[in-house]
């Protein structure tokens, strides 16, 4: 996918917004905002690497839930599987869950449709709801940067949880079109703490932000930022929820780009 500049909407814009998300979910999110008003400029801000794991992927018969919590968890696994010559039919007998919608629908496309979604998008939700007994081993597909919340919330109802790092995730060093929409961005969504990093690198932690998530928000604080505002959920409905409530520019004196040192 390759980075769009400004999208203007034939509704009179609201504000500008630069969305950082990755994929199809990055696209469908700027669609749906210029749609509500918005002048969007679509920068995707992650790049992923595979870490040479995949491999160990041939034990997947050994465990009794494989758990995906991320679209690129789901793209890593079936290119890990596709390497050793494997598909679909590898998970046969394995229960197999999603955290969300976003990360079920590309797992029920490459032909394995997930067994288990939580009642919420989150890993604690996942955690709580995943119906798992005593001594039931869990295996994690995911990314080297991802949280352990879901592997605490498994282990204290006395699983076995098992991590295995497919990805790592790289934040993508800007161009100087991008750093000029995001500098005159109302607001900048991010989903992940790797772009929030790597924008407060970058362009300094005085931009606007809207993360996606209450663990993003945190992160993207931990960078540094101020002025951050969670989605009502994460998803990409709560991002354009939040979005409407946020109609119109931040207040003035609220949150100035600083220039590159």
């Amino acid at each position: 996918m390759q980075a769009q500049g400004p999208q203007q909407s034939t509704v009179l814009p609201v504000g500008r917004v630069v969305v950082t998300l990755t994929g199809t979910g990055g696209e469908q999110l700027a669609a749906r905002a210029q749609q509500t008003g918005w002048q969007v400029s679509l920068w995707p801000g992650l790049t992923f690497e595979p870490t040479g794991q995949a491999q160990e992927l041939r034990a997947l018969g050994s465990y009794s839930w494989l758990v995906l919590t991320s679209p690129q968890g789901v793209r890593s696994l079936t290119a890990g599987l596709a390497e050793q010559g494997l598909g679909p039919s590898a998970l046969a007998g394995l229960r197999v869950a999603a955290v969300g919608e976003g990360t079920a629908r590309p797992l029920a496309a490459w032909g394995r449709p997930a067994d288990f979604l939580p009642t919420q998008a989150d890993a604690r939700t996942l955690a709580a709801e995943l119906p798992v007994g005593l001594g039931d081993t869990v295996l994690h597909a995911t990314g080297e940067d991802s949280r352990d919340q879901l592997q605490r919330g498994l282990e204290g109802r006395g699983a076995a949880y098992r991590r295995l790092e497919l990805y790592r995730s790289c934040a993508v060093r800007y161009p100087p079109q991008a750093r000029r929409d995001l500098r005159q961005a109302d607001w900048v969504v991010v989903a992940s703490g790797v772009v929030a990093r790597g924008l407060a690198e970058q362009l300094g932690p005085a931009l606007p932000l809207l993360a996606m998530g209450q663990q993003t928000a945190a992160a993207a604080r931990a960078a540094g930022f101020i002025r951050v505002v969670p989605a009502q959920t994460p998803s990409l409905d709560g991002i354009l929820a939040t979005l409407r409530g946020l109609a119109g520019p931040p207040q003035k004196g609220a949150a100035h780009c600083r220039p590159l040192g």
